[in-house]
């Protein structure tokens, strides 16, 4: 696995954002993309915990995904697999693939 292929956590306003834009866009044709991050802002600010709460729940459950996918990246196995490439390989020769990676740590 490259460091290119693992997704970042996502948090919890980026979440919201994600699923909320298309609405906004779509109820607000031509909106400017600074207003529909503003009218995003609002809508997060006077949210019900409740609801916030859910995303902030995606968001703990996505930090679980990030840490086991960074604990098995820098695994000692997977290590050995960067290293190996990476000097075995000249200069601008592309690394193995994700599936060969993932292959071998199963």
């Amino acid at each position: 696995m490259c460091h290119a292929a693992l997704l970042k956590q996502i948090g919890a306003f980026l979440e919201f954002s994600r699923l909320r834009r298309p609405q906004i866009i779509e109820d607000n044709p031509g909106i400017a993309f600074g207003a529909t991050g503003k009218v995003l802002g609002e809508e997060w600010r006077t949210m019900n915990p409740e609801t916030k709460k859910k995303f902030q729940d995606i968001e703990a459950a996505d930090r679980l995904r990030y840490e086991r996918e960074m604990e098995k990246y820098n695994s000692p196995a997977v290590k050995a697999v960067r290293i190996h490439h990476h000097s075995a390989m000249p200069f601008g020769v592309e690394l193995a693939s994700t599936e060969d990676v993932s292959a071998f740590i199963g």
